[in-house]
């Protein structure tokens, strides 16, 4: 399994795995064409339009010479605006429209969407409208993943009936793993206490799926031990299937099935081999999710676990049960958070301190959920037989009701801790290597000399490393100007020989937070901690929203507002946010740093909604 993953990466290092075939729709990139295709994915509702995958069948220019190509290949569709009603999995589509490559990577330390794509063998992307979208009726493909679809949409229909736009949302994730993207505050509060993976169906989902289908044939049907596991598979991969058959749910899917093969099959002492099994059961027709974040992750976690838990379960087998129940909750958690830790920082450069706790009390929380979404559709379904047991939905309704009031309560007193979140460098190779060597050999550092070597030789490759890479750059006597796209617009990193660096206008929070998306990751890739000062020259706050977040993550440098005429806006924004210092400069005065001065140009007639600055 560890060549073969080597022989991947090798294949891959020398742009051998992954060459974009002869046929694929990216050679028609900047045409507009006509193209018709299978809907291969479940549809990605946004608040304009909807997002899609789609298996093109047919392709054809649509000017001036209507030429015809034979396709195969997949494009991410946008259809942007009031999208087509009842658009399935599995649905045959009519689109017209300019196919366009996605966009490449710009800014350092963001997310690499053009890889992320590719390794979904998605190479061009087309941005249409509802009109020129036509939905030609089922495909006859895709039988399953629509029939999953369907459940999915009404179980959502359910809770949205009965709960809360933000219960609603919550319930939703626990249960179908639908994401809180267009829900700021659910998806704030969940992101800085380090839950949010509750809200993505995953390996803790099916498992519970696991375990209420066994206690049901159980004692119910009365089925021996292993024909109520066996049996538990269909389970398992319906729920897959009402999910959508997305990526991390897919996985936890196919490492339960290999999980229960091994145990049916008396084999579930060798652990490694199983997980080694459900690994190339997904790498052998798909080698690039070998590079796939989700992928890495769910491994790493669940070969930690194999390697860590049993070695450390008899310190805790004196206590009680219900003392051990939490330690080994509190074990677990833990040995989650120690062998992601070093993903979590190359990738998402953050890490959440407060999630060794959060998850204590979240996680147990989660399997209630999910229960009690399944029950409140359960009741919706026997409400719809017999109409005069409507009070039994109704009650399950306000239970459901309280369950969420404080799941989402205790969420939000783990956000607003303080420390909940550190933002992290990337950390070198060196230090990774030297990490996980620790990592191995500490079990064994009571018993064995080989693991204390272990331990000792880790240690040292993690201080050298850091050591290295805490070494400063000779500071240069120049000024660098480096413009940051956050959207629509642009911000300005302004660095200035023996003083911190000074950004102007920070970017909005809508319809993303350009903070934590793109300033806040390409600073922490430049290792800039903190800043002298955030100047701002729009007039709207609202175009600057992302203040709040930055000025508390960088140091709560200096906020210098520079305006010509007015303010008010910005006095009602000050009132809101009354723990944030700001100093209005107004026409023709200067900030001044070292041998440099930033001065408000008197230019207002000219440009009514920006102000204009000098460096001098």
């Amino acid at each position: 399994m560890i060549l073969y993953c080597f022989f991947i990466a090798f294949l891959n290092h020398w742009g051998l795995l992954g060459s974009i075939p002869s046929h694929d729709p990216s050679f028609w990139v900047g045409k507009r064409v006509v193209l018709t295709g299978v809907v291969i994915s479940p549809p990605d509702k946004r608040p304009k339009g909807l997002v899609l995958t789609l298996q093109v069948e047919t392709i054809m220019e649509w000017e001036p010479t209507k030429k015809m190509g034979s396709v195969s290949g997949r494009v991410l569709l946008h259809v942007m605006g009031k999208a087509p009603k009842n658009i399935n999995p599995g649905d045959r589509l009519r689109v017209v429209g300019r196919l366009q490559k996605p966009t490449d990577k710009k800014i350092p330390g963001t997310f690499d969407y053009t890889a992320y794509l590719k390794n979904k063998n998605i190479h061009c992307l087309l941005f249409t409208g509802s009109r020129q979208t036509t939905n030609l009726g089922p495909s006859h493909q895709k039988k399953l993943l629509r029939w999953g679809w369907n459940r999915r949409e009404k179980i959502v229909s359910v809770f949205k009936k009965y709960l809360n736009e933000e219960e609603a949302t919550v319930i939703s994730g626990l249960v179908v793993g639908e994401r809180p993207r267009f829900h700021p505050y659910i998806r704030k509060i969940f992101i800085e206490s380090g839950t949010m993976h509750i809200l993505v169906a995953s390996g803790s989902n099916v498992a519970f799926v696991i375990g209420v289908w066994f206690l049901l044939a159980r004692f119910l049907f009365h089925l021996t031990r292993k024909i109520a596991l066996a049996t538990s598979l269909l389970g398992v991969w319906c729920y897959v299937l009402i999910v959508g058959a997305d990526a991390p749910i897919f996985r936890a899917g196919v490492m339960s099935t290999v999980g229960i093969l091994a145990y049916l099959m008396a084999r579930e002492d060798r652990a490694y081999h199983a997980l080694a099994l459900a690994a190339l059961s997904l790498l052998l027709p798909s080698p690039k999710t070998l590079f796939d974040v989700g992928f890495q992750m769910s491994f790493v976690t669940a070969f930690g676990m194999i390697y860590f838990l049993p070695r450390i379960d008899p310190l805790f087998r004196s206590f009680s049960t219900p003392v051990l129940w939490i330690f080994r909750l509190m074990a677990a958690t833990l040995t989650a958070q120690l062998w992601l830790a070093p993903i979590t920082a190359l990738v998402f450069k953050r890490f959440f301190p407060i999630s060794l706790f959060s998850n204590i009390l979240v996680m147990p929380l989660s399997g209630v959920g999910l229960l009690a979404g399944f029950g409140l559709v359960g009741m919706e379904i026997v409400q719809t037989t017999f109409p005069f047991l409507s009070f039994l939905v109704v009650g399950m309704g306000y239970l459901v009701h309280l369950y969420l009031q404080t799941l989402i309560g205790l969420v939000h007193f783990f956000a607003h801790y303080p420390g909940t979140s550190i933002w992290i460098s990337p950390p070198h190779w060196s230090w990774i290597l030297g990490y996980y060597l620790v990592l191995f050999c500490v079990v064994g550092i009571g018993t064995s000399i080989r693991s204390r070597l272990g331990c000792a030789l880790g240690l040292g490759l993690m201080i050298l490393s850091t050591f290295f890479l805490g070494c400063k750059s000779v500071p240069q006597n120049q000024v660098t100007l480096t413009w940051i796209d956050v959207g629509r617009r642009h911000s300005l990193l302004l660095e200035i020989p023996k003083t911190k660096p000074i950004l102007i206008n920070p970017g909005p929070n809508e319809p993303f937070d350009s903070a934590e998306r793109i300033i806040l990751p390409y600073l922490t890739e430049r290792r800039i901690k903190e800043l002298e000062a955030i100047v701002i020259t729009h007039t709207d706050p609202n175009r600057v929203s992302s203040l709040p977040s930055l000025w508390r993550t960088l140091g709560k440098p200096a906020v210098i507002i520079c305006l010509l005429t007015g303010g008010e806006d910005w006095e009602a924004w000050k009132e809101r946010n009354p723990n944030i210092p700001m100093t209005f400069l107004r026409e023709n005065k200067f900030l001044q740093w070292s041998n440099f001065r930033l001065k408000v140009l008197p230019v207002s007639k000219a440009f009514k909604s920006e102000t204009l600055l000098l460096l001098t």
